[in-house]
């Protein structure tokens, strides 16, 4: 697990807990051959998802900025020690789940479009990748939204099988997840995490408009 440099000793832990907001400055080198090969890989089949004449716009897969997404998650990583069980929530073609087998990381993907599993697989595999993409929801079956969270108008899919038993994992399994949310959707991606991932878990957020924010689950002090 990624440790926040206490002693669980000299802590009193107590309810709420709190998710703690942490800065990750991406770093400046340009994408290594190896990433820049991954993603030039998996961006034909994204062009040729887009140009197909049945796409709806608007509709299941949008790509991340994936050029910030590795430079955030590469300075995220070299500052690590052992490794770190990656999830991607809503994975699309893998292609950071692919950044984070790069990284060295234990990587699994969650996508709930067969389509979309089966390109990201065959990507994976294709390029080398040890990666880990199942078909289903990230969204646990027994999870519901918290009070304030009921009313939200959401596209992010509710009450369908979740994946984590098809990767033998539980959602507090993971050292680290990525999401890039639906525009509105954050608070319940924070919710979720807030009460079903680890203590000392690291989640980290895309946003078109606030750009990569990460936060880390904290045990609150009396």
């Amino acid at each position: 697990m990624i440790t926040n440099g206490g002693t669980a000793a000299t802590l009193h832990y107590c309810a709420p807990v709190p998710l703690q907001p942490f800065e990750i400055e991406p770093a400046r080198e340009p994408m290594p051959a190896r990433a820049a090969a991954w993603l030039q890989a998996a961006q034909v089949r994204i062009d040729a998802f887009f140009a197909d004449a049945s796409h709806v716009s608007g509709i299941g897969f949008i790509p991340s900025d994936y050029d910030l997404v590795w430079r955030t998650l590469a300075k995220f990583a070299h500052g690590q020690t052992g490794r770190l069980r990656f999830c991607e929530w809503g994975s699309g073609f893998g292609v950071i789940t692919g950044f984070a087998a790069l990284l060295g990381m234990e990587a699994h993907g969650i996508e709930i479009d067969a389509c979309l599993c089966s390109s990201a697989r065959e990507l994976l595999a294709a390029n080398g990748l040890r990666a880990e993409i199942a078909q289903g929801s990230f969204i646990p079956e027994d999870y519901e939204p918290g009070e304030r969270l009921v009313d939200l108008d959401t596209r992010t899919v509710f009450g369908k099988r979740d994946a984590y038993d098809d990767l033998s994992l539980a959602l507090d399994d993971f050292d680290v997840l990525f999401a890039y949310p639906w525009p509105g959707e954050d608070a319940l991606y924070k919710d979720l995490f807030l009460r079903r991932a680890d203590f000392s878990a690291v989640l980290i957020m895309h946003s078109r408009v606030e750009g990569m924010r990460a936060w880390r689950k904290v045990a609150k002090r009396k």
